[in-house]
């Protein structure tokens, strides 16, 4: 008659379909502490924001730079705007830009940095402003690309984007999701 062997239940334990020994829960604890002390460690070295009482709110702007409007010119605009941000208080907006439409605009290069020297950030609208749902999917991926490109060599940029016209793709996941 044969023995029969049984794993002592110190020795190992199952996880999920698999027996995993005591020296594996032992490694993976050790790898568990390491990386909680050395998280513990890093944040020493962050800088912690006061909490801020009750909501918060992102203000952002589209489609910069801007046309010239019928009441105000492209600099009052920016200057405008840059002061009631001031005066109300607001410590950062971020302004999506399409810099396609940069060269065309004398001064917008000047403008933009205006923003930036006040304290907001500028991010990706993509370079032209195409529909998501008008465009194939590779077009509008180097749409993209194209800002990014211009945009990541600029003070105060952030890798944020913001689809033009809100048009995210919906009815076409293949283009959304690509």
């Amino acid at each position: 008659m044969a023995a029969a062997t049984a794993a002592t239940p110190s020795s190992s334990r199952r996880w999920g379909d698999r027996q995993v020994s005591r020296t594996v829960r032992l490694a993976i604890a050790a790898l568990f502490a390491c990386l909680l002390t050395a998280c513990a460690a890093a944040s020493e070295d962050v800088a912690v924001r006061p909490a801020v009482d009750g909501k918060r709110i992102a203000l952002t702007f589209d489609d910069v730079p801007r046309a010239p409007g019928a009441f105000l010119t492209e600099e009052a605009r920016t200057e405008r705007l840059i002061a009631a941000l001031d005066a109300s208080d607001v410590e950062q907006a971020a302004f999506f830009l399409n810099p396609g439409h940069i060269e065309n605009r004398p001064g917008a290069e000047a403008r933009i940095a205006a923003y930036v020297a006040a304290g907001h950030v500028i991010a990706n609208h993509s370079n032209t402003h195409p529909r998501l749902s008008k465009t194939d999917a590779d077009i509008y991926l180097a749409d993209i690309d194209a800002a990014e490109s211009w945009l990541k060599t600029r003070s105060g940029h952030r890798p944020w984007f913001r689809f033009p016209y809100l048009d995210e793709g919906q009815r076409d996941k293949v283009k959304r999701d690509a």
